[in-house]
């Protein structure tokens, strides 16, 4: 197993420096990026339908979505793999 020295001002959990880790990490990365991009799709498609009842399931479904990257994000951040923190809303 390749091993990485993190840099001590960091103050990084050495059990994270490992190509399993970082992958395990990355894998946790793309998933909260699924669940933001998906949020935001949600969201566009509520904003441009007419039928106000649709409009405010998409809103929620999103708001799940949202929800749900955020605890994965925390889950992170709790194990120490992450150090700041994610944006509210994506750019996109």
């Amino acid at each position: 197993m390749i091993e990485t020295q993190p840099a001590p001002e960091l103050g990084h959990d050495h059990r994270w420096s490992t190509v399993e880790a970082r992958r395990e990490r990355l894998e946790q990365l793309q998933v909260i990026e699924v669940h933001l991009q998906t949020a935001a799709a949600l969201e566009t498609r509520a904003e441009r339908t007419a039928n106000a009842t649709f409009a405010t399931v998409l809103r929620e479904r999103a708001g799940h979505h949202r929800r749900t990257a955020a605890r994965v994000f925390e889950n992170l951040a709790l194990r120490g793999q992450v150090v700041s923190r994610p944006r509210r809303r994506p750019l996109y």
